[in-house]
């Protein structure tokens, strides 16, 4: 400020005139001694308006929680975020605040490459605490300052492009990662490009690790490779390039005996490239014993029923727990794929968590040009697990893919022959029934002896609410004449062979022997009326034959035992 400046905030300028001022220093000198009053003053007044704004803050609610609530919701914050950048934002709203978030080394244990070099000041915050890298923009190099911190680092989830992800691969191999238990990895997916990284670990296999996740990057070399001893979760999603041949793979998970959760997803035909008319023999298998959750997604049923057919996944004995297994075939455009149930080998006594499940339905989903999607959904209520398996019928004319069904129907009597299935729900639509003869019922009936409750809803098509207009006199309306119900004397007949099946008609020939609610929804009533006379033998005859039980429900109406049809 200038010397003017300091005359116009003179208290009294009258004043100076009692001093004979001569000397331009000595007038410097009493300014000075003024300026310096006076940033004392404001000094002062700063300080008293301090105290009043923090008693302010102090009245607002937030405010009189105790330390230790607060540092509870900024965790959550910081939890729900999963970066800092929340809690550096926290950390200057008021010095309360602040003083918690920097006396807590948990709030900034969260490390991104974007925070450069205030990353040293985020590890020291953190203390001795463990770290976790994440966040990695791809435009950035990695930072010279984590080969300090490496032995520290505790989980990595990083997506990169090819140049950065090469550069980090240098880290994976620079040194051991003694505190790392779990590391993601993903690169920027090229269908031109494959990547591969030195998960070289210094030499040393982290003794830590427990989960992995690989996305569109796989190992330099697969022979040999360990990701050590307590690994839990394995998480591979590749192109068909990048994974190991299917022997390589299996030592790999035979290497792994503490393994948990198993989920690969394959770009391509593996671990067959070529058509193959049938699965080889498995010349010997890999035991599973802690398993407890597998999802494959494949390309053909065939590829998932390689693995499983070498795979052994017995129950824990003595005790319930909870396995799911979903399996989802990717292309619906290959005449190779039988359907969504022979992704299991014909001999599934390997996998006995099949023999857990009490209630299953096979399922009519969405459709692709004229391929359906069918999906396999069953359940144990009592361990909670569940087998989950979908997959695309033949994509062919309507009559292949009314065979193609045919083939999975007769496939779910094979699978699930050993185990005490009580509930099958059918909801497909009624082209999908017109080839399943009374034999094949009865095949399937036979083989659920335990089975207490059979329903059937037909499929109804929805057409999309909006058709381009390019597409809507081609495959919209191939679609529609496609999913076009069948003739009623075409449908009646299907219901007359199901309800045929479940006749006596001789000795030994009683099949479903636990079977006593029968449930038929959504049937158009001209078509009950053609079946009426096939309803009402069917009740007779199996209440004649001791299962006087036995009840049929039409359309949410149980039907009285004396007339069965009286509601048509």
């Amino acid at each position: 400020m200038s010397v003017s400046g300091y005359w116009e905030l003179w208290p009294d300028i009258d004043e100076l005139t009692r001093f004979e001022v001569v000397d331009s220093s000595e007038r410097r000198r009493i300014l000075a001694q003024e300026e310096a009053r006076l940033v004392e003053e404001a000094a002062s007044i700063s300080r008293r308006l301090h105290r009043i704004r923090s008693q302010q803050n102090d009245c607002i609610l937030v405010c009189t929680l105790p330390a230790e609530i607060l540092c509870l919701i900024f965790l959550s914050v910081r939890q729900a975020d999963g970066s800092v950048w929340d809690i550096i934002a926290i950390s200057q709203v008021c010095q309360r605040w602040r003083e918690i978030a920097l006396g807590n080394s948990e709030l900034w244990t969260h490390l991104t490459i974007r925070h450069g070099p205030f990353s040293l000041t985020l590890v020291e915050r953190a203390a001795g605490r463990p770290l976790h890298l994440q966040e990695w923009h791809t435009s950035e190099q990695p930072p010279d300052w984590l080969t300090g911190w490496m032995k520290r680092v505790q989980t990595v989830d990083l997506e990169l492009s090819h140049q950065r992800m090469q550069k980090f691969s240098e880290y994976l191999a620079l040194d051991a990662w003694d505190s790392l238990e779990s590391l993601s990895l993903a690169v920027e997916y090229d269908d031109l490009a494959v990547f591969t990284a030195n998960f070289g670990f210094g030499g040393q296999v982290p003794p830590m690790l427990q989960h992995l996740q690989l996305r569109h990057v796989g190992p330099s070399f697969w022979n040999g490779l360990m990701f050590g001893r307590n690994l839990r979760t394995l998480d591979l999603e590749l192109d068909k390039q990048l994974m190991p041949n299917f022997a390589v793979f299996m030592r790999l998970l035979n290497n792994h005996p503490t393994l948990e959760i198993l989920k690969l997803t394959v770009f391509g035909r593996w671990p067959y490239p070529a058509i193959t008319p049938a699965i080889p023999p498995s010349a010997a298998t890999v035991t599973l014993e802690t398993i407890r959750h597998i999802e494959l997604q494949v390309e053909r049923d065939m590829d998932s029923a390689a693995l499983f057919r070498h795979l052994n996944i017995p129950l824990p004995s003595g005790k319930r727990f909870g396995f799911s297994l979903q399996v989802h075939t990717q292309d619906y455009r290959s005449s190779e794929s039988a359907g969504p149930l022979f992704s299991l080998p014909a001999d599934s006594s390997n996998l006995a968590i099949l023999e857990t499940m009490t209630h299953a339905s096979l399922t009519q989903g969405c459709t692709v040009g004229t391929s359906w999607l069918i999906q396999l959904s069953a359940y144990d209520v009592d361990s909670e697990s569940y087998v989950d398996i979908s997959g695309w019928l033949c994509n062919a004319s309507q009559s292949a893919r009314a065979h193609s069904f045919r083939l999975n129907l007769i496939r779910f009597g094979t699978l699930f022959d050993r185990n005490h299935l009580t509930s099958l729900e059918i909801f497909v639509s009624p082209q999908l029934l017109l080839g399943i003869t009374i034999d094949d019922w009865r095949g399937l009936f036979h083989s659920l002896r335990f089975l207490c409750t059979f329903k059937y809803k037909p499929f109804k098509y929805k057409p999309p609410l909006s058709i381009p207009p390019e597409d809507e006199n081609q495959e919209s309306n191939l679609q529609l004449q496609d999913h076009a119900d069948p003739p009623a004397a075409a449908l009646s007949q299907c219901l007359s062979n199901l309800l045929t099946a479940l006749e006596v008609s001789g000795p030994d020939s009683l099949v479903a022997p636990s079977l006593t609610d029968l449930h038929l929804d959504q049937i158009p009533l001209p078509i009950l009326a053609i079946v009426e006379d096939d309803i009402a033998r069917c009740v007779q005859n199996r209440r004649e034959h001791g299962i006087y039980s036995f009840q049929l429900t039409v359309n949410g109406t149980v039907r009285p035992l004396d007339n069965p049809t009286a509601a048509l």
